[in-house]
């Protein structure tokens, strides 16, 4: 065999070498996807437009302008999702970032990558995306969901969240993960800003 069918095999034999850790993770990614579509065909007036489990086509980078964590940021979600709502003769888009907690990170982790994406927002990010101005962040909200494996994390990160300088109050989601699959769309949502369980769409 020639050294360079054996790199390709190599190189094939390692990306197929995918740990059962990160077989279950992906697993319930598409779980929490399902779930949306689910949710969504009950409601007649909601739709999932876009439901993308493409981490690096939605990667967000922020700067190295932050006085709490140094140095330039990159985060991969999970999950990117678009809901379509129709009000009236109106139809609405709702945007989300979506996390799924190893439970194997430290939750510094999972707080580090919520300022990011508060910065990204604040930097006009997602307005530059949509191909306006960063000035004009403000007219494309999104919300972050973060999904915990027990209610013990989703609490704690919460309570870090509400704890940091400047605190992150509402942009962040978080529920358990198996609350999100039984019904996304329902009474799960814990914002550090309140403790009381909220609805996603309000």
């Amino acid at each position: 065999m020639v050294p360079e069918e054996c790199a390709d095999i190599a190189s094939f034999s390692k990306r197929a070498a995918i740990s059962e850790l990160t077989l279950r993770h992906e697993l319930e990614v598409l779980e929490v996807k399902v779930a949306f579509h689910e949710a969504a065909k009950n409601r007649e007036n909601l739709s999932v437009a876009e439901f993308s489990t493409w981490p690096r086509l939605y990667e967000i980078a922020v700067g190295d302008n932050d006085a709490q964590y140094s140095g330039s940021k990159t985060v991969k979600p999970d999950g990117f999702i678009r809901l379509h709502e129709k009000a009236d003769s109106s139809t609405w888009e709702h945007l989300f970032f979506l996390e799924i907690d190893r439970s194997t990170e430290k939750l510094e982790t999972l707080v580090q990558k919520a300022a990011c994406y508060l910065r990204f927002y604040r930097e006009g990010g997602m307005a530059i995306r949509f191909g306006k101005t960063a000035e004009e962040y403000k007219d494309f909200p999104f919300r972050v969901l973060i999904v915990c494996k027990s209610k013990e994390r989703r609490d704690n990160i919460a309570r870090m969240l509400g704890d940091m300088h400047p605190p992150i109050l509402t942009q962040v989601f978080l529920s358990v993960l198996e609350e999100v699959c039984a019904n996304p769309l329902g009474l799960i949502w814990t914002l550090p800003c309140n403790t009381t369980e909220q609805i996603l769409l309000t």
